[in-house]
């Protein structure tokens, strides 16, 4: 009975020293902010980012992000393949695919040694900026006239960055160039006349956006007649320096002269005042 006993003892006493050699291991800490606000202007920011330290003696496993989204359900990051104790994160809004009703975000940690955290995130959205148009600069209109008699320099049209040069006699047509530093193009709208065209374009925002679609401008125009009297639809834009004018030809006038004949061109135009 008294060999039972301290078999007994024996027993109890390695009992003892294997549990209280068993080692304890402290539970993961998570460091990350509590709120973080994500701007939906400008996702490439990093928004999010902390550590995690378990203990010293363990290793992580499983680090998993959850985002929740409202009314679309939940998306998992998950991390795993660690060597280490610790972690760092960082993530920017577009990582975290953030959106209008994303809602927060749970962090939770699992180490080898199945000690556990959680941390939870509230998550502040800035949508975009809703960013007003600047005021529009409207256009002025006013009429024109661009004349010209024989041989002599014409009157009129070089305040819209052209010249009227001479072209060849045999198309009698007046041939219109654009000066050194003038881009100049013509507006064509299938099916839609160049007046209606004219009159949808009201400022000098909607002007530079025609011509600046075009690349590369006219080195002349020469659909007007030197010769015979006709009405027109014509549309043109010219760009000179920081200055733009809209130009709709409408009509041409042919006179007879001892000095040559003189051809008279006519219109409306828009422009800055």
């Amino acid at each position: 009975m008294k060999k039972i006993n301290l078999l007994f003892v024996a027993l109890l006493s390695t009992i003892i020293v294997f549990t209280s050699c068993k080692q304890k291991f402290d539970e993961p800490v998570i460091t990350v902010p509590a709120e973080i606000t994500i701007e939906l202007a400008d996702l490439s920011k990093t928004v999010l980012e902390g550590n995690i330290i378990a203990d010293e003696n363990d290793v992580l496993e499983l680090v998993t992000f959850t985002e929740t989204f409202a009314n679309i359900g939940y998306r998992t990051l998950k991390v795993t393949d660690f060597t280490s104790n610790t972690y760092y994160f960082s993530f920017t809004g577009e990582y975290l695919e953030a959106k209008e009703g994303f809602v927060n975000i749970v962090v939770d940690v699992t180490t080898v040694n199945e000690k556990t955290a959680t941390k939870e995130i509230k998550v502040n959205i800035i949508p975009k900026p809703d960013i007003p148009d600047p005021d529009p600069t409207y256009l002025s209109e006013d009429e024109f006239t661009w004349e010209r008699i024989g041989i002599n320099p014409a009157t009129g049209i070089e305040k819209f960055g052209l010249e009227w040069v001479d072209g060849m006699n045999e198309d009698q047509m007046c041939y219109i160039k654009p000066l050194s530093g003038t881009k100049l193009i013509e507006i064509i709208e299938e099916e839609i006349p160049g007046l209606d065209v004219f009159d949808a374009i009201k400022t000098l925002e909607a002007l530079q956006q025609r011509v600046d679609a075009i690349t590369t401008g006219l080195d002349v125009f020469n659909k007007i007649s030197s010769a015979n009297e006709q009405e027109y639809d014509y549309l043109l834009a010219t760009q000179v320096g920081e200055d733009y004018y809209l130009i709709h030809i409408t009509n041409n006038k042919i006179e007879n002269g001892l000095t040559g004949n003189k051809v008279t061109i006519t219109g409306n135009y828009k422009y800055v005042e």
